[in-house]
C-alpha cells in the first residue's frame, strides 16, 4: 500500500502530476495533504495543470524518478 509523499502515516488516495520548469513531477497525497496541496497551488500553473489518478506504487513510482534524473 503506498504512503502519502508528506509521509503523515496515512495511506495515499490519490496521485497527482503537476508540470514545472524542470519536467513533470508526481507524488501520493492523502486526502488531507491533496487538500492542502491543491488550496497552496490551485491558482499556480502547477494547479492549472494538474493531472489526478489512483495512487502509484513505491515501484511506479521509483521508475518514474529516474526517469526524471535521466533528463
Amino acid at each position: 500500500m503506498s504512503k502519502c509523499v508528506n509521509m503523515c502515516d496515512d495511506s495515499a488516495e490519490m496521485n497527482f502530476a503537476w508540470p514545472t520548469s524542470r519536467g513533470h513531477m508526481c507524488a501520493n497525497f492523502c486526502g488531507s495533504c491533496a487538500s492542502v496541496w491543491w488550496s497552496k497551488y490551485k491558482n499556480t500553473p502547477a494547479g492549472q495543470g494538474v493531472c489526478l489518478s489512483p495512487p502509484k506504487s513505491a515501484r511506479e513510482m521509483a521508475e518514474i524518478c529516474k526517469e526524471y534524473e535521466d533528463e
